[in-house]
């Protein structure tokens, strides 16, 4: 980023040069003296040049208010562009006429009054000038002078050396001899798991799940203190029912609406040493604890963060569709796929199933009798939930009194069976004539693209083994969720 930031600078930083060179010079055709054309060309133009430089400070300033994570990153271009323009000017200014106007101070100087500042500091500064001066003389006419000869008298072999070049260093990284990460990990001073189990799971089973968590993180802790003496570790925060991190995280990404709380959801901060004082790298750490905890049994997701900084997942694969069976299928293919690479860790996907519910449907019986599931759904709801029947008013309070089944009656599902569903000429009939009751789980959400659902398979990779680019790639190459139903995406 700061050597992206010194590529956009340098475009400016010519220009400032251009134009207060063209000025100089042009009072130098004018019959000025070097000194004299140089201060002369420098008062006509300073105030345009300050002010361009000044609009594109502006121009880049608001990107060091942006805040969270990114905004550490990101705020590094302006720093740099700002820094070089600022010094571009005073270069521009000063150290540039300077220059021009030296090359000609000779004329100057001739018949100054003899003085101490004269003898002792513009004498020797002047020689000190001069030997730069000359030494890039030199260089110019001893080296770069015939080089540039030689390629133009050279001209097709300089250019095919140029093509040859060219296409040699494109095979290099098409090849893969040379890999490229677009965002590589940045190591940070926190290590945190992040445990996301099933919908309707109780705290207590998380609760476990995290304390095993905490435990293993505790055991890498006594074994790096084995190994050598001194904690790496400063603080371990387990909580459950929720993921503090991940929360600040989605915050300083811009994404303040999202909400990581429920009782399914848990996570283990640990909070390390400063980089500079420890010689293990946080990444290092996390394939250390992944390795020492294992798998959770039931877990729907298990992720171990590293980094500083996250731009998304290295291996991100989105499938569409309408129907979320045939995505279930597709995704489930894709993961035993990417579970044959090396390196690939931390696979999982999108989908969330949700808590276990009841569907309700009509029997042929039902339909006889002249029910409807709309009449279905709302006595199931009467009897479990209740029917306002009327609100009283009590101050400023208002007070629903709902009527609805004995507090006995409603406890299991066993007691849905013993319903009676009345009909619409009065008449009652058992629940099992009516209706069929079949458990499942509906959706935890649904997410669309496109108008089409989707599912989005993300995994992790160790750098040290595999290359994401290389992994997608060949994943693109299969027949994987290619079908006329379904569209194949990939996010690098």
């Amino acid at each position: 980023l700061s050597l992206f930031g010194l590529v956009l600078a340098i475009g400016i930083v010519v220009d400032d040069a251009i134009i207060v060179g063209e000025n100089i010079y042009r009072h130098y055709q004018m019959g000025k003296r070097g000194l004299t054309a140089a201060i002369d060309g420098v008062r006509e133009v300073y105030i345009p040049v300050i002010f361009a430089v000044l609009t594109s400070i502006a121009a880049f300033s608001p990107l060091l208010l942006v805040s969270g994570s990114i905004g550490k990153i990101m705020k590094l271009i302006p720093e740099i562009v700002i820094l070089a323009l600022i010094f571009s000017l005073i270069e521009s200014l000063f150290i540039l006429p300077a220059h021009l106007a030296h090359s000609n101070m000779d004329s100057e100087i001739e018949g100054a009054k003899e003085s101490w500042w004269h003898h002792n500091i513009s004498v020797p500064w002047q020689k000190f000038q001069d030997y730069f001066a000359s030494g890039l003389l030199a260089f110019v006419d001893t080296y770069y002078r015939p080089s540039v000869e030689f390629a133009l008298k050279w001209r097709y072999a300089t250019l095919a050396w140029g093509i040859s070049t060219l296409v040699l260093t494109i095979g290099l990284v098409g090849g893969g001899w040379i890999k490229f990460t677009f965002f590589p990990k940045i190591d940070a001073d926190n290590v945190v798991a992040m445990l996301t189990m099933p919908q309707g799971t109780s705290p207590d089973v998380t609760r476990a799940a995290v304390k095993r968590l905490e435990t293993t993180a505790l055991l890498l802790r006594d074994q790096l203190e084995q190994d050598k003496p001194g904690s790496i570790f400063r603080h371990v925060l387990a909580a459950v029912g929720e993921q503090p991190f991940r929360s600040a995280q989605s915050q300083n990404g811009g994404s303040a609406g999202a909400s990581f709380s429920a009782a399914h959801l848990g996570e283990v901060n640990i909070e390390l040493q400063p980089s500079e004082e420890r010689d293990i790298s946080s990444t290092e750490l996390a394939n250390m604890w992944r390795k020492l905890n294992g798998p959770i049994p039931d877990a729907v997701e298990l992720t171990f963060s590293s980094s500083l900084f996250s731009s998304g997942e290295p291996v991100n694969i989105q499938f569409s569709g309408p129907d979320y069976e045939e995505l279930k299928i597709v995704s489930a293919k894709l993961k035993q796929k990417l579970a044959e690479y090396p390196g690939v860790i931390e696979i999982t996907d999108s989908f969330r199933s949700g808590k276990q519910e009841v569907n309700l449907s009509l029997t042929r019986e039902a339909e006889v009798l002249g029910l409807t599931l709309v009449d279905l759904a709302r006595q199931v709801r009467q009897a479990f939930y209740g029917e306002e029947a009327q609100r009283i008013q009590r101050g400023r309070d208002d007070i629903r009194v709902m009527v609805r089944y004995p507090e006995s009656e409603r406890k299991s599902l066993g007691n849905l069976e013993e319903m009676r569903i009345r009909t619409p000429d009065g008449k009652e009939v058992p629940f099992s004539v009516a209706a069929n009751a079949d458990l499942g789980r509906g959706y935890a959400s649904i997410k669309r693209a496109d108008r089409k659902k989707v599912i989005n398979v993300t995994a992790d990779i160790d750098s040290k083994i595999a290359n994401a680019n290389e992994i997608l790639a060949d994943v693109t190459g299969t027949n994987i969720g290619r079908s006329s139903t379904h569209t194949f995406r990939l996010r690098r």
